[in-house]
């Protein structure tokens, strides 16, 4: 068990749109500012995705916010990356004024254009759509809004996107409901500056039941589109992943690949990425085993065929769970990450796990664990040069007894930074994404974190990487 490195700390930190005096330049694991936003209902707002621009000079956040008579609606707000003060901030409400959640941010490569995608109250004809928001990076102001409702008119919703290299497309992925075939994986291809849908393909697994995916990445050199998730296999086999590779161009399947677990029991892909050239396609996920509990299970797969290159299982003990987060493979290509939880040395102790590969042979280059107490994992991170990981989410400060946010960075072999978070005393703090700037010297972080007359507020946190 690896020991923490308690570095940034809770206490007076700078307010949003303050800057720190002149002097020694702070140490790794301080906070730089915190951004707090509390939307007009002072009920629940929530955080759930962050990129940073391009250019590492804005950080844009989204999620869900409540206001009186509109339930909750998409939230996105910019903020400026040196100084932590508000830039705009962009709400979206559909006209049936019901709940509105945003789940994913993506930005176009020069930066330009967000796109927010989520689930959305469509009415009664329609029940909940996904609904992908169009916004100008600079302004916030809306360019287009395009929504879809699947054929069986029940619950849609987008779970993940990406934009293509060129930053032609926006692609879209998620649950949609089916006439007759339970929910199916949804995918469309948007153009970027006009909002006309260029494609939709729908996957339903081979069980007619729930299929929902994950996360969607396309290839660099923007042919390929790959989606992943959770699948129903059907009696024999239960939940399964699935992944899918799409032609980008047209819609048309290349390949599905399927793994069922031999315990036959729920198998689910969470996170999918590709190799820095385009060769190989990465998925990890949780894995029903028949007596070692659940084991992270990652998978490479030849992008032109859909053929296993290489898989690997990870336990931490061996009969505990050990469930998948997400993965990454930075730009650097030298690694695949993957972070995630699992048991921890006590009974009622969670571990962060992190786990990185060699790409081409999938061998094991390091294996890590952090127990803060009470950790829930649910974010990763890595630096555009592979050197800097962190994972995150929240844990317990038995000191003061709230939740607080809680990062692990790795950027040695060994030993991990913790950087923590809170806001009150007794409060609950929950991180649920983040991103380091491209040059790789902040992270960021972002969720919901319990205000003192607010109810739950967006916080954002800039970290010393």
């Amino acid at each position: 068990m690896a020991a923490i490195a308690m570095s940034a700390l809770v206490g007076v930190v700078p307010a949003a749109g303050t800057e720190r005096a002149a002097g020694p330049a702070p140490a790794a694991g301080t906070i730089l500012w915190v951004n707090r936003r509390s939307g007009p209902g002072a009920g629940f707002d929530g955080a759930r995705s962050l990129v940073v621009s391009p250019d590492g000079s804005m950080v844009f956040v989204t999620g869900a916010s409540e206001r009186p008579g509109t339930g909750l609606d998409y939230l996105t707000e910019a903020i400026d990356a040196s100084t932590g003060a508000t830039m705009w901030t962009s709400r979206f409400n559909a006209a049936a004024s019901g709940d509105d959640s945003a789940t994913a941010l993506a930005i176009t490569p020069d930066g330009s254009s967000l796109f927010v995608t989520g689930s959305s109250d469509g009415g009664a004809s329609t029940g909940l759509d996904y609904a992908t928001v169009s916004l100008n990076a600079a302004t916030g102001a809306v360019r287009w809004v395009r929504r879809y409702n699947g054929p069986g008119s029940g619950a849609d919703g987008g779970t993940a996107l990406v934009v293509s290299p060129d930053g032609a497309t926006v692609y879209v992925t998620g649950s949609s409901a089916g006439v007759a075939s339970g929910a199916d994986y949804a995918t469309q291809a948007i153009n970027t500056a006009s909002g006309a849908v260029r494609w939709v393909r729908r996957y339903n697994g081979p069980g007619n039941g729930a299929d929902t995916a994950r996360s969607v990445a396309v290839t660099p050199d923007g042919a390929t589109v790959v989606v992943t998730g959770q699948s129903d296999g059907g009696s024999v086999t239960g939940a399964d992943y699935a992944t899918e590779a799409i032609s980008a161009a047209s819609g048309v399947n290349a390949w599905v690949a399927r793994f069922d677990g031999q315990a036959h029991g729920t198998d689910g892909a969470v996170g999918v990425a590709t190799a820095t050239d385009g060769s190989r396609v990465f998925v990890t996920g949780t894995v029903k085993t028949v007596s070692a509990g659940d084991n992270i299970g990652t998978f490479a797969y030849n992008t032109t065929t859909g053929s296993v290159v290489w898989q690997r299982s990870f336990s931490q003990t061996a009969t505990g769970d050990d469930e998948a987060v997400a993965i990454g493979v930075p730009a650097s290509g030298d690694k695949v990450v993957v972070n995630g939880s699992g048991p921890g040395t006590s009974s009622d102790s969670t571990d962060f796990e992190m786990l990185v590969y060699d790409p081409a042979t999938g061998t094991k280059i390091r294996g890590n664990a952090v127990e803060p107490i009470g950790a829930v994992d649910r974010a990763l991170a890595v630096s555009d040069d592979g050197t800097k990981i962190a994972e995150g989410g929240q844990f317990v400060d038995i000191g003061t007894n709230s939740v607080d946010y809680y990062v692990a960075e790795w950027s040695g072999t060994t030993r991990p930074r913790g950087m923590e978070y809170a806001a009150l005393a007794g409060g609950t703090d929950s991180g649920y994404a983040a991103a380091f700037s491209p040059d790789g010297t902040r992270l960021y972080v972002t969720g919901q974190s319990e205000g003192t007359s607010t109810g739950y507020d967006y916080a954002t946190v800039a970290f010393i990487a």
